[in-house]
């Protein structure tokens, strides 16, 4: 059975230290600011001066009131990836104002909006960016739900502050002495051979227990593909081994666990490790973060590999008990015969890791493939939390890649 990545969410409050990275005064006009519709349907935006939140002049903006979500935005440029983005802005003026953040991993909401007066009010919000971020989408607009009104949003000092990078540890790598004499199952598998290190080899056999094992993870033999030695490009590392036959359990070792090969026959084991191609492994935190009493989705994409089909791609996901496991989601999951639904099953409190979670699984019904557009291999879990703001953390077992939301 193929293993998916292993998703842990643990209830670690944040504490990092915020520094200002990104900011947007409007002293000199409107920057990056434009409208999210264009007139008559978008607001109007115009730079006001005198009585800013910080220094002369402040960005207003007019809606109409007719195409809720409307409003304005800016994209923060510029930033670094792989950390926490905290948003700040003065606001003031009529109405309602909601703010929502986007970035590579999604969207993400204001647990609600903040009712505007004609005094000056900071609004905030913090979104994960991932490693490959460089920007922040940072949306002013009107919640769907608030009444079809004008308004008027003003809004000035416009700030991104990134949080310091993850830690991540150095981890003991070997080297690693194997002797055959320690390993073989049966004596006559070994014989005296003057050249071996030990003074012993294997003969005869061509069988072997594999584990591996790293923070987070342990896998064993009997979870690589298995082709003879003589398959053409057997070693190529782009080869796609997805056609391969798992490994067959031959015998088992008392240390190591599963013995495979082929008795007397050459063979070629492959396993792919998918080394940061999400963002919950290696690097186990800080992941997510989750707001007090909502449901909020965590998104990511299962662009698979170049030239592989990776058939049964699966996720597993263990949430401390604050948080319970809603759902899955994908777009365009019944519109179309081609891309993968992500389908969900509850185990229930399972214990991980030693600790009481929740369990649940998510699982494509179709091959993950490489080179379609993102939106048709979204998918996204839908976690809801009754605990203070938290952050979670994953730890990722390496194994096919992630994908996002489908329902």
């Amino acid at each position: 059975m193929r293993r998916g990545p292993l998703v842990v969410l643990s209830s670690l409050l944040a504490t990092a230290a915020l520094a200002q990275d990104w900011r947007e005064d409007f002293e000199t006009g409107l920057g990056a600011a434009k409208t999210c519709f264009e007139p008559p349907d978008g607001m109007t935006l115009e730079i006001v001066a005198g009585g800013a939140a910080e220094g002369k002049c402040f960005l207003r903006g007019t809606l109409p009131g007719k195409r809720p979500p409307e409003g304005l935005n800016l994209t923060a440029t510029g930033l670094r990836g792989g950390r926490v983005a905290t948003v700040t802005a003065q606001v003031r003026g009529a109405g309602e104002l909601w703010l929502c953040l986007i970035a590579r991993n999604g969207w993400l909401y204001s647990l609600g909006t903040v009712p505007l007066t004609d005094r000056w009010q900071s609004v905030s919000l913090s979104q994960v960016l991932v490693r490959a971020d460089t920007s922040l989408g940072i949306h002013f607009v009107s919640h769907p739900d608030s009444p079809r009104a004008p308004a008027v949003y003003e809004v000035d000092d416009v700030r991104v502050a990134l949080a310091p990078p993850p830690r991540t540890d150095d981890t003991d790598m070997g080297p690693w002495r194997f002797e055959a004499e320690e390993f073989s199952l049966q004596p006559e598998w070994v014989t005296d051979e003057a050249q071996a290190s030990g003074g012993q080899v294997t003969r005869h056999e061509r069988t072997m227990a594999i584990a591996v094992e790293a923070t987070g993870t342990r896998f064993t033999a009997d979870t690589w593909k298995l082709a003879s030695a003589d398959t053409k490009d057997a070693a190529r590392a782009g080869l796609d081994d997805g056609p391969w036959p798992l490994a067959a359990r031959v015998a088992n070792h008392p240390q190591w666990g599963p013995v495979v090969g082929i008795p007397g026959k050459p063979v070629v084991l492959r396993r792919t490790l998918l080394w940061e191609k999400t963002r919950v492994w290696p690097t186990p935190e800080p992941a997510f973060y989750l707001a007090r009493g909502s449901t909020q989705h965590s998104s990511a994409i299962a662009d698979g590999l170049p030239g592989r089909r990776i058939e049964g791609w699966t996720v597993t996901v263990a949430a401390p008990p604050p948080i319970e496991i809603v759902g899955s989601s994908g777009f365009y999951g019944t519109t179309s015969p081609d891309p993968p639904q992500f389908r969900w099953t509850q185990f229930g409190m399972q214990t991980v890791n030693g600790r009481t979670m929740r369990l649940a699984k998510v699982a494509a019904d179709k091959p993950i493939l490489a080179g379609r557009h993102p939106i048709m291999s979204l998918f996204g879990l839908f976690l809801r939390t009754d605990a203070t703001a938290l952050l979670a953390s994953a730890c990722a077992q390496p194994s096919p890649p992630t994908s996002s939301p489908g329902s």
